[in-house]
């Protein structure tokens, strides 16, 4: 069986997610007989936040990959078979704005996940705009389903066997890891907005099979019953919906994208950064979230290619009025000191900053490495400071100020 690739015109490879579709090309070929096919979608690109989290090596986001139900999972699908099995979005309607408190008062535990209040502008017929208010809840439920993840793939068992699983899995008096993921989003939404009402689902990683095939999809989505497509265009720019016309495309990327680069504070306006001060916030201890600060892959100006290619007719905005996010404490350390230091806010920029940032006390980091590396020249440079002084020091980090960060990061 020869293994057709269908890739878009409008992928935004940079060198690693080039290199990242060739090794998952690779290991596909290796059952090449069991493999149909393989859909590149624009979206392609580094899924970062889970890639730092689980330490495998990099995964992918926005393609689909068709198999037979023969093919055998093993440790190096974990390239396409995204770990945040059932991750999906449902959107709610609510009748007035929610307050902070009640967006904070959720736990999110899966990469990537957020709940937020979004609002779709629309003028009447007097030119007055009219603003409805939505509630999109946008998680993977990592907790319950990451073990079985791993189960599957330490097993090696086949996408047929997955298959099964994903229809039949019973959870209490619900069947299906569809069923199940859809109501924990749903109880999600009821605990922050009581009797809010729901007006879409999808799930983006799903498992879908005819009489012969699974398709496996990753952060991508298909069409509801009313045509209409949801579409993330960023932490901070929120969703786009759209009116799909042509029929045949069975599959559309959920989001534009995530960048491999960050944005920095340092080029933000005051205005962008209160914008993130004032309408975002997340659990854990950083100044700083790595969601909110990815671009899409996917920019402004090639929007208009990606709705021509899938015949896709704007229908409205939802912008990000107040959202919350899953933290990324979990691979702080794992991040480049470059891209730390761009990421972390100083006192100019947000009132919760620090004047210092954080390293842990280990040789094998780069932070340290470079430190205890140069230690004499920093300590020309900045005469006052003490490796060991209590005064940088936080229980088994350091307190580096920035301006010396500064220098070790570079």
């Amino acid at each position: 069986m020869t293994i057709t690739v269908d890739q878009s015109s409008n992928v935004q490879f940079d060198p690693v997610s080039r290199k990242l579709l060739e090794s998952i090309l690779q290991r596909l070929e290796q059952q090449a007989d069991h493999v149909k096919s393989v859909h590149v979608l624009p979206n392609f690109s580094v899924d970062t936040d889970i890639s730092l989290k689980l330490g495998n090596g990099p995964i992918a986001q926005g393609l689909v990959v068709c198999v037979a139900k023969s093919y055998t999972l093993g440790p190096e699908d974990r390239q396409w078979f995204h770990p945040s099995i059932a991750r999906g979005r449902s959107v709610f309607a609510v009748e007035h704005p929610l307050s902070k408190a009640q967006l904070v008062s959720v736990q999110l535990d899966g990469a990537n996940s957020s709940v937020g209040e979004y609002t779709i502008s629309k003028p009447d017929d007097f030119g007055c705009e009219q603003t409805e208010h939505r509630i999109v809840v946008d998680v993977s439920e990592e907790e319950m389903l990451l073990p079985l993840y791993k189960k599957w793939i330490q097993q090696g068992v086949t996408a047929g066997d997955v298959d099964k699983q994903w229809k039949r899995m019973k959870f209490g008096d619900t069947y299906s890891i569809i069923a199940k993921t859809e109501h924990m989003r749903h109880e999600l939404a009821q605990v922050i907005a009581p009797g809010c009402q729901l007006v879409m689902t999808d799930t983006v990683n799903a498992v879908l099979s005819d009489i012969e095939h699974v398709y496996f999809t990753n952060n991508v989505t298909r069409a509801s019953n009313e045509k209409s497509i949801l579409m993330k265009s960023s932490a901070l720019g929120g969703y786009r919906m759209y009116n799909a016309l042509d029929s045949k495309h069975r599959f559309y990327p959920a989001t534009l994208g995530t960048s491999s680069n960050y944005y920095s504070w340092t080029q933000m306006t005051p205005q962008n950064c209160a914008r993130i001060e004032n309408t975002c916030s997340w659990s854990g201890s950083l100044t700083f979230n790595t969601q909110v600060m990815t671009p899409p892959i996917i920019s402004a100006n090639n929007i208009r290619a990606l709705e021509d290619e899938y015949a896709l007719t704007f229908q409205d905005t939802l912008a990000m009025r107040m959202s919350t996010f899953s933290g990324s404490d979990a691979f702080l350390d794992k991040l480049s000191p470059e891209n730390i230091y761009k990421l972390e806010p100083a006192p100019e920029h947000i009132q919760t900053a620090n004047d210092y940032i954080t390293a842990p006390v280990n040789m094998e980091h780069p932070v340290m490495s470079n430190l205890m590396n140069n230690i004499q020249a920093i300590q020309r440079k900045f005469p006052n400071f003490h490796l060991f002084n209590p005064q940088y020091m936080e229980g088994a980090r350091f307190k580096i100020p920035r301006e010396i960060y500064k220098n070790i990061a570079n």
